[in-house]
């Protein structure tokens, strides 16, 4: 399958996790698109519609996206990123191993991001085994 690794990327904390699920990913034999890793370095004038037509072509590419939905909000982008993906009828799979909720108790995450999900692993091992059991959407 091939798989858009959506997720902050900001922090050495998080750039070190999302490398670690990206491999584990394609251990289990998926082909995975790191924006921090995949996308080519740009520089200068139109530098950051260079970094966003790369990860839309990424995001164009994609069966599935996995989205991190860590942290008090889900990252800007990465809210974005899925809410693209569920337009484009692209299954998005939610990691969340943060134990905060959003308001009520019935939402972890924002009921806008929850909603668009196709669901919602509170680990890593969650994750990869609603990948290895996913069906075609």
């Amino acid at each position: 399958m091939k798989i858009y690794l959506a997720g902050p990327l900001f922090t050495e904390a998080e750039r070190a996790f999302n490398l670690e699920l990206a491999h584990l990913l394609e251990k289990e034999g998926h082909e995975v698109y790191l924006p921090q890793r995949d996308t080519p370095a740009a520089s200068g004038p139109g530098r950051t519609a260079t970094l966003f037509r790369a990860n839309l072509t990424g995001l164009n590419h994609a069966d599935c996206v996995v989205a991190i939905c860590d942290g008090p909000q889900v990252d800007d982008g990465t809210a974005w990123e899925i809410g693209y993906a569920w337009g484009r009828n692209i299954r998005v799979l939610g990691l969340r191993t943060d134990s905060r909720v959003a308001q009520q108790q019935d939402e972890q995450i924002n009921l806008m991001i929850l909603e668009s999900l196709d669901g919602l692993s509170s680990s890593v091992s969650q994750l990869i085994h609603t990948i290895r059991h996913a069906k075609s959407k």
